[in-house]
């Protein structure tokens, strides 16, 4: 009977460290709710941020219920203001924070990604422990801003880093893959937004 006991302690335990607690934010600016999620010391948005920036916040062409799905791109001058108050765009650090937390680099993209019908495809072992619940929104190469490259396959956000003067360190998850890339992208691209609260 103890036995029984302890295992079934070990096992609430287990799930008590696993559980996905979200909370609210409301941006005073439009109304909007997202659901956030605190990891490790950090709280996020567990949702990609759609704000219609002024004079940009790129939306899908011709369809806003995809910017509904997975929030609006921007570029990168426009990331670094378009967040709400109290909460600013992740540096490339805070970004390495989160990895830390969700253990390493190699394995940090599994527990990020939100199953479902949003990843066209998705590998097995993707399971959003996190809470984090990452989209596949993709990106667009500048000049071409009416083409949404790797939308349903892959998601890429921006940091707050410069790398050079065109260009801006981001993060990137696969659809085929369990890491959480880190690379440097043109200033002029849109990509997705990810707002962590201010400490």
């Amino acid at each position: 009977m103890k036995k029984i006991n302890f295992c079934a302690w070990l096992i609430f335990i287990g799930l008590s460290l696993t559980a996905q607690e979200y909370g609210d934010f409301t941006d005073a600016r439009d109304g909007r709710v997202y659901k956030t999620i605190q990891i490790g010391s950090q709280v996020w948005m567990a949702e990609n941020l759609n704000f219609t920036a002024e004079g940009d916040g790129v939306i899908y062409p011709n369809n806003p219920s995809l910017a509904e799905a997975y929030g609006r791109i921007y570029c990168w001058e426009v990331a670094l203001e378009v967040c709400p108050d109290g909460w600013h765009l992740p540096s490339d650090s805070e970004w390495t924070a989160l990895t830390e937390t969700l253990g390493g680099i190699d394995i940090a993209g599994d527990k990020m990604k939100l199953p479902g019908k949003l990843w066209l495809t998705l590998n097995e072992g993707a399971n959003n422990e996190s809470g984090f619940s990452a989209v596949p929104g993709g990106y667009q190469k500048y000049p071409d801003l009416s083409n949404y490259h790797f939308m349903g396959y892959l998601a890429h956000f921006w940091s707050s880093t410069e790398k050079t003067a065109s260009s801006a360190i981001g993060r990137g998850l696969d659809f085929g893959g369990s890491d959480l890339s880190i690379g440097h992208f043109y200033k002029n691209w849109g990509m997705s937004v990810r707002c962590v609260k201010d400490e």
